[in-house]
C-alpha cells in the first residue's frame, strides 16, 4: 500500500520500525533532486525521521525532513536494529 500524505507517512514508518521491516521512501532533498532509499527507521522527533540506509552502512544514521517524504512503503525487508527502536 503506497500512502502520501504526512499522516500516513509517519504511520507507515512507525509501523516499519516497530515490526523491524525497511520502508522505501520517494525523498525529495534541498537541491529539488527527487531520489528513493530503503531505510531502517528508528525514532522520529521533530519533524524528522532517522534511520540508516543500506548505501551507508549500517551504523550510519541519516535524517529525513518528514515533510520532503513524498511517498512511503513497507518492505518486506527485515533489519537487525543497531540501536533501540523509538517508534
Amino acid at each position: 500500500m503506497r500512502l502520501d500524505n504526512s499522516n500516513n507517512i509517519i504511520a507507515v514508518i512507525r509501523g516499519g520500525g516497530r515490526s523491524k521491516k525497511r520502508v522505501c521512501i520517494t525523498y525529495r532533498k534541498e537541491s529539488g533532486v527527487v531520489v528513493t532509499r530503503n531505510i531502517a527507521f528508528y525514532s522520529i522527533t521533530d519533524g524528522y525521521a532517522y534511520g540508516t540506509t543500506l548505501r551507508q552502512g549500517p551504523y550510519k544514521i541519516k535524517s529525513f525532513l518528514i515533510s520532503r517524504i513524498i511517498t512511503a512503503k513497507k518492505l518486506a525487508d527485515d533489519f537487525e536494529p543497531a540501536w533501540e527502536v523509538k517508534l
